[in-house]
C-alpha cells in the first residue's frame, strides 16, 4: 500500500483526447482474437452496467472504455504508440503481414481451428491502467502468438529494416484494457489516499463484476486508424482468420 501511496500515476494525453470527445488519428497494425464489439450478449449487458459504476467512482480522473472498444492485443506488428515505420511504407507492411499470415495459417499444424473461449475473470488497477487478466483455459491464444512471432520472424529475414521499425512484441500476459488515467487520482484530490482509492472504492468494483466466458470463433487483422482501437472502420478490418 506504501508503494501505491507513492506511486507517480501515468496520464494519458490519448485518453484525455478520447475523454473529450475527440479522435485522435494513428497509424497502427494489430491483431485480435475476435472482431471488435463481438463480446456476446452476456459480457456486453454486464459490462455496460458495470462500466457505469467505474465512471461515477472515477469521475474526472479516469476514461473508461466503451464496450465496443474493449479488445485483446495478441501481437502488434507495428504499435500506434511508438512504431518507426515511415508513411511510405504503411501498405508495403500491411500487405506484408497479410500475405505472410495467410501463408503461416495455411502450413501450421497449431493453428485454432475450432472457436475457443476466454474468461474475463480477474481484474487489476495499478497507476497505470485498469485492465482485466484475461483467461485463456485452451492455451489458443499461445499458440496464435506463436504463428505470430514465426511470421515476424519471416518478415524480418527478408525486409529487416522495415521489421525493426514495427516493434512487433508480443505482450506477457493476455489482457484486455478498459481504463486509463486522465489524472492523478490522488494529486486531484478524488480520494484521499491510495488506501480509500483501493480498499473501498476499487474493491466494491471488483465485488461487483462477475467472470463471464467469451467464445472467439476469428481472428482480425485491424488497421488501428484511431488511437486505442476507437473508431474501427470495414475498411481498417484488414482481413479475419477462421
Amino acid at each position: 500500500l506504501k508503494r501505491r501511496e507513492m506511486a507517480v500515476y501515468k496520464v494519458d494525453k490519448w485518453a484525455q483526447a478520447l475523454q473529450a470527445g475527440e479522435r485522435p488519428v494513428s497509424w497502427g497494425l494489430n491483431f485480435n482474437p475476435y472482431p471488435q464489439g463481438e463480446l456476446g450478449d452476456t459480457f456486453i449487458r454486464q459490462y455496460n452496467e458495470w462500466r457505469e459504476k467505474v465512471a461515477t467512482a472515477f469521475d474526472g480522473v479516469a476514461y473508461v472504455y466503451p464496450v465496443g472498444n474493449i479488445h485483446v492485443t495478441l501481437g502488434p506488428p507495428a504499435p500506434f504508440t511508438h512504431h518507426e515505420v515511415p508513411e511510405s511504407d504503411w501498405a508495403l507492411y500491411e500487405g506484408l503481414w497479410l500475405d505472410a499470415v495467410r501463408e503461416e495459417i495455411k502450413r501450421a499444424t497449431d493453428w485454432p481451428t475450432e472457436p475457443f473461449p476466454l474468461v474475463y475473470d480477474e481484474l487489476r488497477l495499478d497507476h497505470t491502467a485498469g485492465i482485466f487478466m484475461v483467461k485463456d483455459p485452451t492455451g489458443a491464444i499461445g499458440r496464435i502468438r506463436a504463428l505470430l512471432t514465426r511470421v515476424d520472424a519471416q518478415i524480418a529475414s527478408t525486409h529487416p529494416v522495415l521489421e525493426s521499425q514495427g516493434k512487433f512484441k508480443i505482450p506477457n500476459i493476455i489482457h484486455s484494457t478498459f481504463m486509463r488515467w486522465i489524472s492523478d487520482p490522488l494529486a486531484a484530490g478524488k480520494f484521499s489516499s491510495a488506501e480509500e482509492m483501493y480498499n473501498s472504492t476499487w474493491q466494491q468494483l471488483q465485488n461487483a463484476w462477475q467472470p463471464v466466458t467469451v467464445t472467439c470463433h476469428t481472428m482480425t487483422f485491424i488497421r488501428e486508424a484511431v488511437v486505442y482501437q476507437h473508431g474501427v472502420t470495414e475498411a481498417d478490418i484488414l482481413d479475419t482468420f477462421p
